[in-house]
């Protein structure tokens, strides 16, 4: 969050907002808010405000990693490019 912000000073505010919502809300959902915005890549201020209000709750650690490479049935996997190299000829 520091060094996505382009002044220090903005970058302090996002960070004193975020000490006050752990006042608010509890250090524990503060820590799991944030890592749910981490494993959206998307940690602003906003965001975590936002899961926070929507009531984030603890999840584990192994679902955070498995969410981030994504179960999906459109996402291919290394044996798809290995078949498609073989077959390509120049």
């Amino acid at each position: 969050m520091l060094l996505a912000k382009k002044h220090p000073d903005e970058a302090q505010r996002s960070i004193l907002g975020l000490l006050k919502l752990g006042r608010e809300y509890g250090p524990e959902l503060l820590e799991h808010a944030c890592a749910q915005a981490q494993s959206l890549s998307h940690v602003r201020y906003r965001t975590i405000l936002g899961l926070l209000r929507m009531g984030a709750t603890p999840i584990p650690a192994a679902h955070v990693a498995q969410s981030a490479v994504g179960q999906h049935v459109h996402v291919r996997g290394a044996s798809y490019f290995d078949q498609g190299a073989a077959s390509c000829t120049v």
